[in-house]
């Protein structure tokens, strides 16, 4: 059984827990509060363009009602199944991406936030590298998008052959019991 903290449903099958992006959520803003302790980590921030996920304040400590919006974070889940195990379409993870770097340009246009990041925490159950965002990489670039993709390893064994490179990435696979 799944702790109330885990990202995963069931590990051992590639099965993101109901609940993965508030626990990412969660995590990523204590360590943003813990690197940027003199600045305000706000999360589920509504706006005319949605619903942020993680923005970064620095409150001016002479005038504290100026503050500069450092960053806006669109954070999402590449999966390969759902909690319940069904199969994530093909088609979904490049609508995600492209959907998270418009979102990352309009909240912080809206906002008027310096830098905007969009961070993917991928559960898929192959590592395939950087090559998802190859779609969005010119636009991304145009409009100052930061991309990051942080790959989710499902076990221990995964993570130690991921660690010591013995398969290139794009052939690299979670590893499940036989």
């Amino acid at each position: 059984m799944p702790g109330a903290s885990s990202v995963w449903q069931d590990s051992r099958r590639c099965w993101p827990s109901r609940n993965a992006e508030a626990v990412i959520q969660a995590h990523v803003k204590t360590g943003l509060h813990a690197h940027f302790f003199d600045c305000d980590v706000r999360h589920e921030q509504p706006s005319k363009a949605g619903r942020l996920d993680l923005e970064i304040e620095r409150p001016d400590p002479n005038d504290y009602f100026t503050i500069t919006r450092l960053a806006v974070i669109e954070l999402k889940v590449l999966r390969s199944f759902r909690f319940n195990g069904r199969a994530t379409r093909a088609d979904a993870i490049p609508r995600w991406i492209a959907k998270g770097v418009r979102q990352v340009v309009a909240y912080r246009s809206e906002r008027r936030a310096q830098l905007g990041f969009l961070i993917c925490f991928d559960m898929r159950n192959a590592d395939t590298g950087e090559q998802c965002f190859s779609h969005v990489a010119s636009l991304a670039r145009d409009r100052s998008v930061f991309l990051s993709r942080w790959f989710l390893y499902n076990t221990s064994e995964a993570y130690r052959e991921g660690i010591i490179y013995l398969t290139p990435p794009e052939t690299r696979r979670k590893m499940a019991p036989n």
